[in-house]
């Protein structure tokens, strides 16, 4: 496994960090120095190099990333352009060769820390200049779950913690579950232009003014002025995390030749939360921003604001007597994305392992093996057509809100070894995605049962039943229509001439139900009493939404508000519903998916498609 170096890409400066005999460090220089490209809080220029080496650029790291990464746009520094490509570059480079120079080995891999809700055209430019600085492979991570592989690498507590990161120019929220030192993000979000150096500019603009009232003088036309009026805000914005007041002191500056003068003034923390409260309202809309009903047992407050007592009062005022500590460690990004790179290396390389086993004994295995045949039916507008499209993963039927199959349609998996002369009328050759993706594998969509336009589709879908010809039936429940008459006399002729070959129950649409009116565990109870009612005995239910299945997969470029603010709703409803947790208490054989941020999954699609893959290798329910 080659090396991995994890960068902080703050708004302030860059750090770095690589794990060495498994615990991660700060990469230092010769002198034991932490090894970092300082920005300029956005107050001037600040060149960077070192004393050997000349500085080849002068540059500022919060324009790269707040203009450059955030904005999109060319940092615009004493009236000339600088390429961010360019600048970050040798930025990459730099700390890539420290890296090796610290770490006695080549680094081919970076993890490179950016705010959570960062577009895939906004990372571009990161992206590049990372691949031009020599790294073989570029992965980003959000700032908060960084902070968080950090934190649990030292704690193996078992709890739900919530990360408040509060840096120079960006302040994040991230939701997690750390169980036995592995992290799972349940939530995240990132306001991209609020921290420290914004609290600081509001501070120095408003003591500008008074200056300016009081004296006469215009610091803003001050050579030098202004950037050192911004470090006294700053300054002063940390003394007041522990003080009443603090001081704001100016010496020695000159509004002309003849004229010196010193600017002195105090400012309490009255005054600062004066400044600061549109701050607050938007940290307690940050913490109220998601919907989960997860309870937080610690927060952790990281980055320069975590000083700051207003963020630990809006925190107590949201979540009331939850533990709030301080987890300051400057370099805790940098090395947890380190660790976080580390981690998806080593699991790869575990999947990489297991894949190369699988595939010598698939190998070894008899190629003559029998076709698996999954057959789908319901009644009219349950869902069929798109539950099919959801599971293979592309749109091969038509779903529509009427009778739109005629005849058995089969899909048989062209990527495993179904020979292509399947090909016909009613056959088709479709390259299936996901995790059915290798198997022998035939899905047959059947007609409705209740078309009342067509009665012979009814009589297809019995005949297909009747004849047998398939190893998995599904049936499809519309979970809006329970009970109604014409699904339980097909579920009566199912339970008649199935001949004795598995079902799997699917309960479809559970994205329509109102979780308000009535749980999971209530719905998943009266469909199963209502099957058994038809003499299925145990019978195997998944609840799914093929729709919302469907739509993560056929997504294209960034959605509309109004589908993001949908797909939110629907990621809350499957986690309020306890999707994941029924499947792994139900199907705990079949369904080891951990990745429960993916609405796919959420969805139950995934789940389906793992417990038909199981019966593919001869497994049974």
């Amino acid at each position: 496994m080659s090396e991995i170096i994890g960068i902080d890409f703050g708004t302030g400066f860059l750090t770095a960090a690589v794990v060495k005999d498994g615990i991660p460090e700060c990469v230092r220089d010769s002198g034991g120095k932490t090894a970092f490209f300082p920005g300029d809080g956005g107050k001037g220029v600040a060149a960077w190099g070192t004393k050997d080496k000349p500085s080849t650029y002068l540059s500022a790291v919060s324009s790269i990333k707040r203009e450059a990464v955030i904005g999109g746009k060319y940092p615009w520094l004493e009236g000339k352009v600088y390429y961010p490509v360019t600048l970050l570059t040798d930025m990459f480079n730099e700390l890539k060769v420290l890296g090796e120079s610290f770490l006695g080995k080549t680094i081919s891999q970076v993890v490179i820390c950016l705010p959570e809700r960062l577009l895939g055209k906004q990372t571009e430019v990161v992206n590049e200049a990372a691949v031009r600085a020599g790294f073989e492979q570029v992965q980003t991570v959000a700032d908060g779950v960084a902070a968080m592989h950090y934190y649990a690498s030292c704690n193996q507590n078992r709890e739900n913690i919530l990360i408040c990161d509060g840096g120079a120019g960006t302040f994040s929220v991230t939701l997690g579950s750390i169980k036995g030192g592995e992290i799972e993000k349940l939530y995240g979000n990132t306001e991209m232009f609020f921290g420290g150096l914004d609290f600081d500019t509001k501070i120095a603009d408003r003591l500008a003014k008074e200056f300016a009232t009081e004296y006469g003088i215009n610091l803003y036309g001050l050579k030098g002025a202004m950037p050192r009026l911004y470090n006294a805000a700053e300054d002063a914005r940390i003394s007041l995390s522990s003080k009443h007041e603090a001081e704001i002191y100016l010496p020695q500056l000159a509004a002309k030749r003849s004229q010196i003068f010193d600017l002195y003034r105090k400012i309490g923390q009255g005054e600062m939360y004066e400044l600061t409260y549109g701050y607050r309202l938007l940290i307690l809309n940050m913490l109220r921003s998601f919907d989960i009903s997860i309870p937080v047992r610690r927060v952790l407050l990281t980055g320069g604001l975590s000083y700051m007592p207003m963020v630990g009062e809006c925190i107590r005022e949201e979540f009331g007597n939850v533990s709030v500590e301080v987890f300051h460690v400057k370099e805790a990004q940098a090395m947890g994305a380190a660790l976080y790179g580390t981690t998806i290396a080593s699991r790869k390389e575990r999947v990489f392992s297991r894949h190369r086993n699988e595939v010598r004994e698939k190998n070894n295995y008899n190629h003559k093996k029998k076709i698996f045949k999954v057959l789908v039916t319901a009644t009219m507008s349950a869902g069929k057509s798109t539950f099919i499209n959801a599971l293979i993963g592309k749109k091969v039927s038509k779903a529509e809100n009427m009778a739109c199959t005629d005849r058995i349609l089969s899909f048989a998996n062209s990527g495993g070894k179904i020979s292509r002369t399947f090909e016909s009328e009613d056959g088709t050759s479709v390259n299936f995605l996901g995790k059915l993706a290798e198997f022998d594998l035939v899905i047959k969509d059947s007609p409705g049962v209740n078309s009342s336009m067509e009665r012979s589709h009814r009589d297809i879908t019995r005949r297909e039943i009747k004849q047998g010809d398939y190893d998995l039936l599904v049936y499809i429940i519309n979970a809006s229509q329970i009970g109604v008459n014409d699904d339980s006399y097909h579920m009566e002729f199912v339970r008649e001439h199935a001949m004795g070959k598995p079902v799997l129950f699917l309960l479809n649409k559970i994205d329509c139900l109102n979780p308000e009116e009535e749980d999971l565990k209530g719905i998943i109870r009266r469909v199963r009493s209502y099957i058994s009612s038809k003499g299925f005995k145990a019978p195997m239910i998944c609840p799914v939404s093929a729709k919302v299945g469907f739509e993560v997969l056929s997504d294209e470029g960034e959605l509309e508000l109004e589908d993001q603010l949908e797909r939110r709703r629907c990621k809350r409803l499957f986690k309020t519903f306890g999707i994941p947790q029924y499947y792994a208490q139900e199907f705990s054989q079949y369904c080891t998916d951990s990745e429960i941020e993916n609405l796919h999954t959420l969805s139950g699609i995934n789940y389906v498609a793992m417990i038909i893959m199981e019966l593919c290798k001869g497994g049974k329910i």
